[in-house]
Formats: structure tokens, C-alpha cells, sequence
């Protein structure tokens, strides 16, 4: 059941702005608690001001500005379903916004957004958007837009709204347990009787690519309490656990990819690749004749990384992993969604023309040997890996196209990467720029394809 995420009540509003005309939209920024939650709708404080005709729509998107000041929409995330303007009652009202299918869209803990009213039918048709200019509270501050490009903040108003979304998907794991105490050995004379008390949790600890890691916490006690009987036992403790994990609901099995290198360059980027080659000759003008060993190339990448918290921290962890591959993003191929992807989807639309301008078409001859994957990125923390499949175009745009559904959504300008399975070749001495900051040089291989 859908749950209330932020709001700001309409017993506070204090003036209304008409939009339809000039003024196409008008919002207010909110934000998300503790914990990622998906989209489901949204409620304005709304009246007709003319006689409204046509559609209507609440829209969520990104961040950016100052929160509570210079606050603005960026990126659109998600568009709700089409309210008829014409049926708003003629007293102030709270009209409810439906988002639906790929709209539902995941928003991140402790992350600001903005969700607004957008109404364009022109100047003989607006609506009433109710809002607060005397005494505002909310956290956020409210924005409207002319033309749905350009947004002018406005730091001493709120809008009155409310928020709402549902709890991910809770994913229900079977923990199949089988426990046995055998009484054997030497009589101990004594009042027993053995209790043993379980206690058993799981927690999905990542889910990247269809890596599932299961957390399962097992607390086994074993306590000697007074039987009502004194006999002699024959005891010895032997509890035998076996414990399986099983994914519910199923969405099918998925292939092992290996974790993503999350860490970005964050300055000189070194690129090789190679076919190598064996030599045939010299000749005797001195000349070598070569001869390509591989279809495939093997690429390599040497970056530079600076950071002065968590991804240095991170990047100290990953090199001491006993990790034998890794998925390793191509960071000059960097391009970004247009597009919402959906979880379970096996497309990803990216922007017209990209493909054949970019290193992806050469590296898509990695794919008919089944090593080229596409990577979702947020952060060092939040990325996924799928194999890619092809690419091609619709009436949506350009897209590659994936092996298996993506397991979980992402937003529209989610950065979007080719990758090749690598390992890691090692990293530079880091350099200490400030008792806060380091810089250092990471280099990665990929391990090619012999046909």
C-alpha cells in the first residue's frame, strides 16, 4: 500500500498561480527518507481558474540547486498519467496524479527531488496550482517554468503537495534447514533435556548483474534444562545445518558476471589495445613480417583517481580482493539513457547518432565472442552489468539490447558504459595532496577473446 514519502499541507496555502498561459508549470522540490522507494503518485491542491480543457500531468525530476533556495528540476524521471483538466472540481481540491508502468519509477534514499503540475494548454484555459508565499516551512522550496527547459527558483514559496510511494519489491528467499541432535556417548548423570533455539534472518546484500548475495545470520544454542526424570543420557551434541537459499519469485536464471570496477577516472586516462602478433622473418633488408594472433583485441586502461573519502577507502578494499575478473567500464565510451529503464527490461535507449559515432561499433565486434556488456553507473556504490546482445532502433530511439533483464530500474540520464571482462594489473604509490586527499594511478587489462 502505497505510503505517504513528504507533503505540504494545503491548510497552508496563501496565494494560487495559474498556469496554462505563461507559466506551463509549477512545483515544489521534496525528498526521500532512509530508505529507496518506487514512485506512485502525487497530489496538488488544484482548482480551474478559466474553464480548463485537455490534459494535465504531474512530473518528477532531479535535483539541482541549493535545497530550500536556488532548488530546480533537472532530469526528467517520471511522467504520470493524463488528468482530464475538465473534471477538476470547481472548489479547491486535492487531485490525485497516477504514475503507472515504466513511470514507477525507483527514487533514491535521502535524495532531493521535484515534482510539479504541467498544464500547456494556452492563455483561455488555466488551472489554479494553491501555494504558501507568507509563512513557508517546507524543507524544499518551489520553481515554475515557461518553456520546460529554463526554471526560475523561487526560495520564498512552497507548493502545497503530497508525495507518495511504495516499498521495493521485498524479495521472499526459502531457507530450507535441517537440524539433528543425536544422544551418544558417555552416561552423564543428569537432569537434560536439550533445547535448541534458531534464529535465522536474510537480507539480500547486492544484487548487481543477477549477483545475489545472501545474508543468512544463524544463532545456535544448545542449553541443558531439568527433565522431569533422573536417567543416566548417553551424550553428545551433534547438530547437522544444511541451509539452501532460493531467489522468490524466480525471474529466471541469470549468467555470472563478474562485479563491476566501480572507481571513474578522475583525470589522465591512458588507452592500448593490441591483436598480438607473432613475428615471421627478419628478412634481409631487416624488415619484420607480422602475423595477428587475434581477432579480438586486448584492451588496457590506466587512469588517474583522486579522491579524499569513500573512494579511496573503497579502492584500498578492492585491491586486496581475491577477485580473479572484473567487468571494467570503458569510460570513453560514456554516454547516458534517454530514456527510463524499467527492471526486467532488455533494452536501453541511448542517444540517436551515438552508436556510429563512438568506439562502441568497434567494440561490438567483442560481442560475437560474447564479451562486450553494457554498465549501469550511479556511483561507485550503485552500477549493474549486462551482457550485450546488439543494438537497433524503434520509435523510442537508438538502444543496445541485453541478454538478460535488468534487476533493478533506472532513471532517464543514468550514465550508460560498455565494458569487457579484466582484471587488475595493479596501482602507482598514491600521492597525499592533502592530509584529506589522495591521488593515484589504477591499471586495468581486459582479457581478450581468442575465436
Amino acid at each position: 500500500m502505497p505510503t505517504l514519502i513528504d507533503s505540504y499541507s494545503e491548510s497552508n496555502q496563501s496565494y494560487v498561480v495559474a498556469i496554462g498561459g505563461t507559466t506551463k508549470s509549477f512545483g515544489q522540490g521534496f525528498t526521500v527518507g532512509a530508505s529507496d522507494v518506487i514512485l506512485d503518485s502525487a497530489k496538488f491542491y488544484l482548482a480551474p481558474s478559466t474553464t480548463p480543457t485537455g490534459s494535465c500531468y504531474a512530473k518528477v525530476y532531479s535535483h539541482t540547486g541549493t535545497w530550500g533556495s536556488s532548488g530546480t528540476p533537472d532530469v526528467l524521471l517520471a511522467t504520470s498519467d493524463a488528468y482530464d483538466a475538465a473534471t477538476i472540481p470547481t472548489g479547491p481540491s486535492l487531485i490525485t496524479f497516477t504514475f503507472s508502468g515504466a513511470e514507477r519509477v525507483t527514487l533514491t534514499a535521502a535524495t532531493h527531488y521535484f515534482v510539479v503540475l504541467v498544464y500547456t494548454s494556452g492563455d483561455a484555459h488555466r488551472v489554479n496550482v494553491y501555494a504558501d508565499g507568507s509563512s513557508p516551512t517546507h524543507g524544499g522550496n518551489a520553481a515554475h517554468s515557461h518553456d520546460l527547459v529554463s526554471w526560475t527558483a523561487q526560495p520564498f514559496d512552497d507548493v502545497c503537495f503530497y508525495l507518495y510511494a511504495d516499498a521495493p519489491l521485498t524479495l521472499v528467499l526459502a531457507d530450507t534447514i535441517t537440524l539433528e541432535d543425536d544422544n551418544a556417548g558417555e552416561p552423564v548423570p543428569l537432569y537434560l533435556a536439550l533445547d535448541d533455539t534458531i534464529a535465522l534472518s536474510d537480507g539480500l546484500a547486492s544484487a548487481i548483474g543477477h549477483h545475489l548475495a545472501l545474508d543468512d545470520a544463524i544463532a545456535l544454542s544448545e542449553q541443558a534444562t531439568p527433565d522431569l526424570q533422573e536417567i543416566a543420557l548417553y551424550l553428545a551434541l551433534a547438530d547437522s545445518i544444511s541451509l539452501s537459499d532460493q531467489w522468490r519469485p524466480d525471474l529466471g536464471a541469470g549468467e555470472e558476471i563478474p562485479p563491476v570496477f566501480p572507481i571513474p577516472p578522475a583525470g589522465e586516462r591512458i588507452l592500448t589495445h593490441g591483436y598480438l602478433t607473432d613475428v615471421i622473418g627478419p628478412a634481409e633488408d631487416g624488415h619484420e613480417q607480422r602475423v595477428q594472433l587475434r581477432r579480438v583485441p586486448v584492451h588496457g586502461m590506466e587512469f588517474e583517481w583522486a579522491d579524499g573519502g569513500r573512494e579511496s577507502q573503497l579502492l584500498a578494499s578492492l585491491l586486496y580482493r581475491q577477485e580473479l575478473q572484473w567487468t571494467v567500464p570503458f569510460w570513453p565510451g560514456l554516454t547516458r539513457a534517454t530514456q527510463v529503464a524499467p527492471a526486467t527490461a532488455t533494452k536501453v535507449y541511448i542517444p540517436t547518432g551515438f552508436w556510429a559515432t563512438s568506439l562502441w561499433a568497434l567494440w561490438a565486434l567483442e560481442a560475437a565472442a560474447g564479451a562486450l556488456y553494457v554498465v549501469l553507473w550511479r556511483d561507485p556504490w550503485t552500477c549493474e552489468a549486462q551482457r550485450y546482445t546488439g543494438h537497433g532502433s524503434d520509435g523510442g530511439g537508438e538502444y543496445v539490447t541485453l541478454a538478460a533483464g535488468l534487476a533493478a530500474g533506472w532513471p532517464a540520464g543514468t550514465v550508460v558504459l560498455p565494458a569487457t571482462l579484466g582484471y587488475l594489473l595493479g596501482e602507482t604509490p598514491r600521492e597525499r595532496l592533502t592530509p584529506a586527499a589522495k591521488r593515484g594511478r589504477v591499471a586495468l587489462r581486459s582479457l581478450g577473446v581468442i575465436p
